[in-house]
């Protein structure tokens, strides 16, 4: 589920790590390489939002590709990772792109799971069932829409948040 965010995650870390390895005791590698990483992802991220002001519909691709790299480097932790995710999914269904949205909403539900958010969670499964479904795949639709009414099942989520969620999923309120 986090192999987007994990892979291309380590793989910058660890090109990172080896270079400040050389240049700073090993204590504080890890601690810069975190920082340089995540001020990093910031940077892409205010870029993508820079050029959304001034948006125009051929812009749109550019926005998705750097927004990409903002959403790639965040760690499941990182208090912007949900949101980042979450609109790199959007994004890429604006684009025609909705396997590749499918992949990012659930990364997105992954990470607000992980973080104990499961109405955020459910939200992002119905998205992601959305772009199942507009690829082409309703046996994966149905599976991601059973996840999110599963979770909007949960205590932790309000009985409003419950019933928002079913109403988008369309599942009868009992």
């Amino acid at each position: 589920m986090f192999a987007r965010i994990g892979y291309l995650g380590a793989r910058l870390a660890g090109g990172l790590l080896g270079l400040v390895f050389l240049l700073a005791p090993p204590q504080a590698a890890a601690q810069v390489t975190l920082a340089q990483v995540e001020a990093q992802a910031d940077r892409y991220h205010e870029q993508a939002m820079a050029m959304a002001t001034s948006y125009r519909l051929s812009d749109l691709p550019r926005i998705v590709e750097v927004h990409a790299q903002s959403a790639n480097l965040r760690h499941w932790k990182d208090p912007d990772a949900f949101t980042c995710l979450r609109l790199q999914g959007r994004l890429l269904h604006e684009v025609a792109k909705p396997a590749e949205a499918r992949r990012y909403l659930e990364d997105a539900a992954g990470v607000a799971l992980a973080n104990g958010d499961e109405a955020s969670a459910a939200d992002a499964f119905v998205e992601a069932a959305f772009a199942a479904e507009a690829a082409g795949n309703h046996a994966g639709s149905q599976v991601l829409l059973r996840k999110a009414y599963n979770l909007s099942q949960s205590s932790g989520v309000t009985a409003q948040e419950r019933r928002l969620i079913q109403q988008r999923i369309r599942f009868p309120q009992r």
